[in-house]
């Protein structure tokens, strides 16, 4: 299950390579939702999972914000921590 079961299987990328091979990765949002949760949940509040949180949310070219703040809440992260947030999603 990914995500424990909490991923959108439709939301699924397929990324292509030479030769028609290729991977499949799971969305934007839920790579951000995961380590936003994974923040929230270690004790130290390791930096690193929060910069890789707000690195996938600047490199993703479309967010479904919707689909993208109700993953956060479910992993138990939190939208406000994404700084830097486009002018258009606010």
């Amino acid at each position: 299950q990914l995500f424990d079961g909490r991923a959108d299987k439709n939301r699924l990328i397929r990324v292509l390579f030479h030769e028609a091979k290729g991977i499949v990765i799971p969305s934007f949002e839920d790579m951000i939702a995961d380590r936003l949760g994974q923040y929230a949940a270690s004790r130290q509040r390791d930096q690193s999972r929060l910069a890789q949180a707000r690195l996938l949310f600047k490199l993703a070219e479309e967010i479904d914000l919707s689909y993208l703040q109700s993953r956060i809440a479910d992993e138990g992260g939190n939208f406000e921590l994404l700084e830097g947030r486009r002018a258009s999603e606010l």
